[in-house]
């Protein structure tokens, strides 16, 4: 037999082959088809509702949602902008760094305000001498009464090292630049959030949190190594870019494995450990002064949580989802095992058992799934009602972000000490987190968020009003609006989530919480205010949250009611049932 012959016979088999591989891709397909989102919970809750691998799986999880804060809000002391003078080679060694900072001659030299040396200014001498200073630190040099702006600059002993004093990006003309350090890494997050979504549906929860992880961590440490402003500004965006997804995949891996009525703990103590990397962030700034030597303790901690990482299981859901159903079985029996429970029913088993059913009457279901998750988010934008309510929940999620980022910001300005000040900020979050159940229950989503926006907003303004030598009035009332404004932002994930029809719901949440990245983009440039108005900031932010919780009194009422399925249902909202909702409007 020739050569030509036997490829020829085994040409057959290769299209054979090719027919057997699609027909068990078909058939893989279908077995998937077949495991519903009920299927792999009752699968799910055999290894117990919160056994020892939850608790481990929630501590793993939970130490880089932690340090995750601090990645976000690092800027805060890396770009913080510092207390500086104008430079006189008049009278001082042009070596800013021996130079002191309040010399008896000053005052003949820079103009100043309110007992403080303008920062920007200094007086034109008289004489060309470049180098007269006497031994007794007066100065022999004479200046007019005409300023002008400087070249040099000497910083105010006993502050931290930033990217004020590493590139001189002092006066107002570089105040932008500061603020652009956090908007940047806002933007960054903003542009990830479609392609992390992308990328953990197609390769995986676990996939996009490791690597995000580790990405963003050595993002962050080669940032710290920042030969100039371009190149940190460049690092900035990728830190917060690969970072963006970490939470959101988290919470999913975190979920995973806890039955539903006990999903609410392992949620609020996610949003604990969160809170807790602010104050976090707050100590272990007083303790490294250095921004170079912060951005590696930060990043540099956090990569060391990238390890247990590497042992977390894939999503079962995931995995179940894309037909992996072995791979799933075997997650589910290592959990098992870690709980010393038995698992009597799998995802391959159910898969088997309902195969029976026709291929095609369950593809003609997918598209008509499909078909009816396009039509229902269609109709909710025709429907004015909803569009009103749409537009109302974007502003309400803009709100949250911009005052509660703002409020993050600006707590490490006000008076007193910086570092306990932004370490309150954080800590006063915990008990709000708490606080949120609860209150969710009592007075309803609509009055817990309205109410919680206006409390905020009211804080914002009283601090204004409050003298500044009252400095513990000043912070109680701060940390009251802080405190406020976590607990809303808690409970605009919950009326959001349930006042939307079920095939709209995750599109609604999704371009909500899209819409809310706008705040974080404006809260860093809110600095800027400050400096033609000090009160301009906190204004701003008891406007937008005031005007925000009245408009949250136009949302209805969704405590105790069934979740709406369609857009009538959802349309119908509106008329709220006086017996179980609070308050009542008809």
């Amino acid at each position: 037999m020739s050569v030509s012959d036997g490829e020829t016979r085994r040409r057959p088999d290769t299209r054979w082959e090719g027919a057997i591989a699609t027909a068990g891709t078909r058939r893989a397909r279908h077995r998937t088809n077949m495991i519903s989102p009920e299927d792999v919970d009752r699968v799910l809750l055999q290894v117990g509702k919160f056994g020892r691998f939850q608790f481990i799986n929630c501590l793993v999880v939970n130490m880089p949602i932690m340090f995750s804060a601090l990645y976000s809000l690092a800027y805060v002391y890396t770009a913080q902008d510092l207390v500086y003078r104008c430079l006189v080679p008049e009278c001082e060694s042009s070596s800013a760094a021996s130079a002191a900072f309040s010399p008896p001659w000053l005052p003949t030299a820079v103009p100043f305000k309110a007992g403080v040396p303008e920062p920007c200014d200094r007086f034109q001498p008289l004489l060309n001498a470049t180098e007269a200073v006497a031994e007794a630190g007066s100065c022999s040099a004479r200046f007019d009464t005409v300023p002008q702006r400087c070249g040099q600059w000497v910083y105010e002993p006993g502050q931290r090292s930033t990217l004020v004093n590493e590139w001189d990006l002092t006066c107002e003309d570089n105040k932008w630049k500061l603020s652009l350090v956090g908007t940047i890494g806002s933007v960054g997050a903003f542009i990830s959030m479609p392609v992390s979504g992308f990328v953990s549906d197609r390769f995986g929860r676990k996939t996009l949190f490791v690597w995000a992880w580790v990405l963003a961590s050595l993002s962050g440490i080669i940032q710290s190594f920042s030969s100039n402003f371009i190149m940190f500004l460049v690092f900035e965006f990728c830190n917060l870019f690969f970072e963006a997804g970490v939470y959101a995949a988290g919470f999913l891996l975190a979920m995973e494995f806890v039955g539903p009525k006990q999903r609410v703990l392992p949620t609020t103590v996610l949003s604990i450990f969160y809170s807790s990397g602010n104050a976090v962030l707050g100590g272990l700034a007083y303790a490294v002064r250095d921004w170079r030597w912060l951005l590696r303790a930060i990043y540099g901690g956090g990569l060391l949580f990238a390890l247990p990482l590497w042992f977390t299981p894939e999503s079962v859901r995931w995995l179940a989802a894309k037909g992996r159903l072995a791979e799933a079985d075997a997650i589910v029996a290592r959990v098992a095992a870690i709980n010393k429970v038995a698992v009597g029913e799998t995802l391959s088993s159910v898969a088997d058992r309902q195969a029976g059913q026709a291929s095609k009457a369950v593809g003609k279901s997918g598209e008509s799934q499909e078909a009816s998750t396009l039509h229902n988010l269609v109709a909710v934008f025709k429907s004015a009602s909803l569009m009103i309510r749409f537009i109302n929940c974007c502003y309400c999620w803009m709100a949250n972000t911009f005052v509660y980022y703002g409020l993050s910001l600006n707590a490490a300005t006000l008076s007193g000490d910086q570092y306990v000040n932004f370490i309150l900020s954080g800590l006063v979050e915990i008990p709000a987190n708490m606080l949120a159940l609860w209150l969710q229950e009592a007075a309803g989503r609509r009055g817990s968020l309205a109410g919680t926006l206006i409390v905020a907003g009211a804080s914002c303004l009283a601090f204004l009003v409050i003298p500044t030598d009252v400095q513990w009035a000043q912070i109680l009332v701060y940390m009251l609006g802080k405190f406020a404004i976590t607990i809303s932002f808690c409970v605009i994930y919950v009326i959001t989530a349930e006042m939307f029809p079920t095939n709209a719901r995750n599109s609604m949440m999704s371009y909500g919480s899209t819409f809310g990245r706008v705040g974080t983009i404006l809260a860093p440039q809110t600095p800027l205010l400050a400096s033609i108005d000090e009160s301009l900031p906190l204004t701003l932010f008891g406007v937008v949250s005031l005007s925000s919780g009245l408009l949250a009194l136009l949302f209805p009422e969704t405590r105790g009611r069934p979740l709406p399925e369609t857009t009538e249902e959802a349309e119908k909202m509106t008329v709220v049932d006086c017996k179980t909702c609070l308050p009542c409007t008809t």
